[in-house]
């Protein structure tokens, strides 16, 4: 069995049904400016030329391609031409089974911390964004631990009406999504229209002295004893059973 491109469109279709609730709750993030297809190794070993036709015409020029599940930027590349498809679907299928084509988004991207549980969503904190300015063409692994070319900005370099625009959009997202503890909530300001558009949110956020988590949370008044503190007392907080 071959993956075709509408098997690419199903699989897109079911990670998007899954998560209509959230979209449902973000106004201003239509479907067809998130587009993104995914394909599982055996789909790629069988009929790369099938994956790949099908991620060029969904998605254009240029691709990101990421494992399914990694982080710190690990195994991400984007690719401008099918010879650099080729070699980023190989990077991503050395760190996970299941590869994202993502497309392009020409905007500016912002990050916001957020904290608390679902069942005290009153008690849910989200933060202004801050942004990172990298010092490649894109956040890579080295730019953020081997360069120390890139800077944080916070709050990002914004209005203060998307800022807070922002600011409201991650506390929706983390609670649609059922969100605990804690999360950074990752956005596109897209260039020309001002629209944001809701990237990922990720569930273990980089803790490290240089990580945009800590530091946003820092900007908020949060030493890091204190955050840490925080968040233990949030996760001996959980009702039982409640998620």
């Amino acid at each position: 069995m071959t993956a075709t491109l509408p098997q690419l469109w199903l699989l897109d279709l079911r990670a998007y049904q899954e998560t209509s609730r959230w979209r449902t709750l973000l106004p201003g993030l239509p479907p067809e400016r998130q587009r993104r297809a995914l394909a599982c190794r055996w789909e790629i070993e069988s009929d790369l030329d099938g994956v790949c036709a099908g991620a060029i015409a969904k998605l254009g020029w240029p691709i990101f391609v990421k494992p399914a599940n990694a982080g710190s930027s690990v195994g991400i590349t984007k690719a401008h031409n099918r010879a650099e498809l080729n070699t980023a679907i190989d990077t991503a299928l050395r760190e996970d089974d299941k590869v994202v084509f993502e497309e392009f988004i020409d905007g500016q991207e912002v990050e916001c911390a957020a904290i608390g549980n679902p069942d005290n969503p009153q008690e849910v904190r989200t933060t202004r964004p801050g942004e990172i300015l990298a010092g490649a063409e894109f956040y890579t692994y080295d730019d953020k631990y081997k360069n120390g070319i890139s800077k944080t900005v916070i709050p990002a370099h914004l209005p203060d009406q998307k800022l807070d625009e922002v600011k409201t959009l991650a506390a929706r997202a983390y609670l649609a999504l059922g969100c605990a503890g804690l999360a950074r909530c990752d956005f596109f300001v897209e260039h020309g229209t001002g629209r944001v558009l809701c990237n990922e949110l990720n569930t273990l956020p980089g803790f490290t002295p240089i990580s945009m988590y800590p530091k946003l949370m820092e900007n908020e008044g949060y030493s890091f004893a204190a955050l840490v503190d925080k968040l233990i007392g949030l996760a001996l907080s959980k009702k039982r059973g409640a998620y």
